[in-house]
């Protein structure tokens, strides 16, 4: 149980930090300066509330609150969209400004070497007629200058450092030949499943950090209410055990006299405290509670005193 809590609280940790990081750097750049600080808590009170509200969500589920668990269920599903948009559009945001540099050009330097093959058609042509003709030094002049910017520019290419093409590009890249659809696309696809993927994992430890939690908490309580005696047995073991179903009827007089005094407020945790039994056991006393008249559910699934 202990090691079982270890790896999801490591679990919980790791995918939450890059989570956060990856919405970190999403609302971050949405802006400059102080909104752009707004934007960053903006972010980081989604995460913190994605994780918030399917701990409640779950913790009404299992308390038989299925109407409120609904709600906080909804808002869950609704914070984990904007991560994983988040998250998304973070894994796609590269610096592009190099290669579209670096594109511009090779396009510019296409569209010079397709000029100095027009001019050395003209220039063949006016020479095989006379090379004494008066088109064949101007072609020659223009061809010079041409090359001349061609230069220049094969020498701005070469100075731009382009970034290596590894990881998720160059997966897009081999799949993109294999299927026919653009890289684009495939890096989209890639980065939805990727932050699909975070997502799971954090609710995934999530939920499953709290239900350790949780059980851990109910074996306490249980341990503590079947303790053995210094000499203990089978004996001493059943003896606490007959001890413990007479005062059960006296603990629920005691619960229902603190709930109508207004002493003690009928929630799940309260009554599982009071009780100090397991919380499977805990929606029987609730409908005792409801039989007796001390508490009515309200349309929301919460226990109000009459």
């Amino acid at each position: 149980m202990q090691e079982q809590s270890y790896i999801n609280k490591a679990g919980l940790t790791i995918s939450a930090l890059a989570s956060l990081y990856l919405s970190s750097v999403f609302f971050l750049g949405m802006s400059e300066g102080l909104t752009a600080v707004v934007f960053l808590a903006v972010g980081i009170a989604s995460e913190l509330g994605k994780y918030a509200s399917v701990v409640i969500a779950t913790t009404h589920h299992d308390s038989g609150n299925k109407r409120v668990a609904v709600r906080y269920f909804a808002v869950t599903a609704i914070l984990v969209l904007v991560s994983v948009a988040g998250s998304a559009a973070s894994l796609l945001a590269t610096d592009t400004k190099p290669k579209t540099k670096h594109t511009d050009l090779e396009s510019r330097i296409a569209d010079i070497d397709q000029q100095i093959n027009i001019e050395l058609l003209a220039m063949e042509r006016a020479a095989s007629i006379n090379a004494q003709t008066a088109g064949v030094a101007p072609a020659r002049e223009s061809i010079d200058i041409l090359r001349t910017q061609k230069a220049d520019l094969l020498k701005e290419k070469q100075e731009i450092n382009l970034p290596d093409e590894k990881g998720m590009l160059a997966l897009a890249r081999d799949i993109s030949v294999e299927t026919g659809l653009s890289q684009e696309r495939v890096q989209r696809i890639m980065a939805i499943v990727v932050a699909v993927l975070l997502e799971g994992l954090c609710l995934f430890f999530a939920v499953a950090n709290a239900a350790t939690t949780f059980t851990a908490e109910e074996v306490v309580t249980t341990t503590q209410g079947n303790e053995v005696s210094p000499g203990g047995s089978d004996e001493g073991s059943k003896e606490n055990s007959e001890n413990q179903n007479q005062h059960e009827p006296d603990k629920f007089e005691s619960l229902v006299a603190a709930i109508r005094s207004r002493e003690l407020e009928p929630t799940h945790e309260n009554i599982r405290v009071f009780m100090a039994m397991q919380s499977g056991k805990v929606k029987e006393v609730k409908e005792r509670l409801k039989a007796k008249n001390v508490v009515v559910e309200s349309s929301g699934g919460r226990l109000m005193p009459v």
